[in-house]
């Protein structure tokens, strides 16, 4: 099981919570965001993404249409997925 956290809660306690998903085994991503409902709907959201490289990428086309990946292909991803 994975998590992502996508909330901008006080970053001791999203360790606290990370260390007691770990316990059972569940792994956290921690992916905060920044802008509003108008930014999520046009999928310009920017996060910010921290914690395991692999398990980012097995979920990266979720981040991709959210809008917080940039790279050299995730403007032609974007298209696909819209």
């Amino acid at each position: 099981l994975t998590v992502a956290d996508m909330s901008t809660i006080n970053p001791v306690e999203s360790k606290n919570i990370s260390k007691k998903f770990l316990e059972h085994e569940i792994i956290k991503l921690d992916i905060p965001v920044m802008g509003g409902p108008n930014v999520a709907i046009t999928g310009e959201l920017v996060l910010m993404a921290s914690g395991d490289k692999k398990t980012f990428d097995r979920f990266r086309n979720v981040f991709v249409i959210l809008g917080g990946v940039e790279d050299d292909t995730t403007k032609e991803e974007r298209k696909t997925f819209q």
